[in-house]
């Protein structure tokens, strides 16, 4: 069974089982990944994370007589120098990951602190459109529509309500919860007491957005 490059999608992987008992016989010969449910793949990086996935990953190359081939990194199991190549590959991989990973904290960090909203505003809040001082919505630099959060009266009014019940009345997080399930608070029926208690912990509550905490 060899994977490769496939015409019938660019830099797609493809199988072919005319020699592979492990794979349903097609009559066809080649066929798609797409043709099994399974994902489409370009190179390397879309298998192996790493340099230790990379190894792996030629260990059960080998192991299974399985012939990998990237179609955008040029790698290929057969080759007898793939096995010099994959932690080549896999040092690349982590690398650029590495350096994706801190760009995309970066631009979300920066995104915070502009006010954007980059995560639910939980329950207690909405989203709402923005609009401008002639009643038009405000469009982002991607296109959409801004968004931004503002209280939601019904959710909040049983915020208010659960908690008076804790502070005032002396019921449990556990009872909290059975209200806020058969209220449908939030639009959920899955509140439990440790929900409950992570919900009165969230700093938003008293106004103070806080992002990433530790």
């Amino acid at each position: 069974m060899d994977i490769s490059s496939n015409a019938g999608g660019a830099g797609s992987f493809s199988f072919d089982d005319s020699s592979s008992p492990a794979l349903p016989s097609t009559g066809r010969g080649r066929v798609r990944s797409a043709d099994f449910g399974l994902p489409e793949r370009t190179g390397l990086m879309d298998l192996a994370r790493n340099t230790i996935e990379s190894l792996r990953l030629g260990e059960l190359a080998g192991e299974t007589g399985v012939r990998v081939i990237g179609a955008s990194d040029g790698f290929d199991s057969a080759n007898p120098q793939s096995s010099l190549l994959l932690p080549v590959l896999g040092s690349m991989n982590e690398a650029f990951i590495t350096q994706l990973r801190s760009k995309v904290k970066r631009g979300m960090d920066d995104a915070f602190r502009r006010g954007d909203n980059i995560q639910p505003p939980g329950v207690g809040y909405r989203l709402v459109d923005v609009k401008d001082a002639g009643g038009n919505l405000v469009i982002t630099h991607k296109r959409t529509i801004e968004k931004r959060a503002e209280i939601d009266p019904e959710a909040a009014a049983w915020i208010v309500r659960g908690a008076e019940m804790i502070a005032r009345e002396g019921n449990s997080p556990i009872e909290v919860a059975r209200l806020f399930n058969e209220q449908k608070v939030g639009g959920r029926q899955t509140w439990s007491d440790n929900m409950i208690r992570k919900l009165y912990s969230r700093e938003r509550l008293v106004g103070r957005e806080v992002f990433r905490t530790t």
